[in-house]
């Protein structure tokens, strides 16, 4: 892994309200998926995600956690992509010993067709089944992310919509699965969202990331949800979210996986920036 313009974050940790990520109170959760039924269906549709106290093994969570390791280190040649946390510019990750490497990086993306470590985990049955149903379609998996927030400054990610991101057409389902490695909570970066504000499209702006304007989350009631190794939370891709940074002295590693049905309209990047971009709405961030 050698540093670069294009795999460096171009994002530096900036301050932000602390009121920002506020949590009115925790989320409630299922035991696994196999409690989900028609009441958890009817909640996910009202809320926009469901929370899981566990969806992976001890086993698959380690095995997880070894391969994104592995791949950050590029034990793997043909893998390369990988981003930086900004703070590494300048730096030969090669130059430092293996733990202070791993903190500079932020972000493993497209990693399946390299390790089956992970593509298992993007095809974990009882997961796609869910996905399934809440698709109402065959799902198809089109981001893989390893979401690395490392210790002592791991940056936020603001508040977002994920679809604000992706090029598919207004009104496509897209079901996100975010999924905890490490102990997750709101010292270290856990999710932070807003319920029902999947029935919305919020304007975003290039501030502190792409993201929506503060303004538009100050006052709402945020739900906090805290996560266990192997915990998940699957959510829609209009769910309002985001995770502050990491000011702990541990590491927040997460999976998170997209998915949207097989036979999902994509669109122009343009059609979409008309949906969720703030040019032309006459709004100010």
């Amino acid at each position: 892994m050698t540093p670069s313009t294009h795999n460096i974050d171009n994002h530096s940790p900036s301050p932000h309200a602390p009121e920002l990520y506020a949590a009115q109170r925790t989320a409630e959760y299922l035991p696994d998926v196999s409690a989900v039924d028609g009441r958890a269906i009817q909640r996910f549709h009202e809320t926009g995600y469901l929370a899981f106290e566990r969806v992976l093994s001890d086993r698959s969570v380690a095995d997880a956690l070894e391969a994104i390791d592995d791949l950050a280190a590029g034990k793997n040649a043909q893998f390369n992509d990988v981003l930086l946390e900004s703070k590494a510019g300048g730096v030969d990750p090669a130059s430092l010993d293996p733990i202070a490497r791993a903190d500079l990086v932020r972000r493993l993306m497209a990693f399946t067709q390299f390790d089956d470590r992970l593509e298992a985990v993007m095809r974990e049955p009882r997961l796609v089944g869910l996905v399934r149903t809440l698709l109402g379609d065959e799902p198809a998996c089109f981001q893989e992310m390893a979401l690395l927030k490392p210790p002592g400054g791991g940056r936020e990610k603001p508040w977002h919509q994920d679809h604000a991101y992706f090029d598919f057409a207004q009104g496509t389902p897209i079901v996100g699965v975010w999924i905890a490695l490490d102990p997750a909570d709101a010292e270290n970066g856990c999710m932070h969202l807003v319920e029902g504000t999947h029935h919305e499209i919020v304007p975003h702006f290039n501030r502190r990331d792409w993201q929506i304007c503060d303004t538009e989350v100050m006052g709402r009631p945020v739900v906090t949800v805290p996560l266990p190794p192997g915990g998940a939370m699957v959510f829609s891709g209009l769910l309002m979210h985001g995770t502050p940074a990491n000011h702990s002295s541990r590491r927040r590693r997460a999976l998170q996986f997209h998915y949207a049905g097989e036979g999902a309209e994509r669109c122009a990047t343009e059609e979409r920036l008309r949906l969720f971009g703030s040019e032309g709405r006459d709004v100010t961030c």
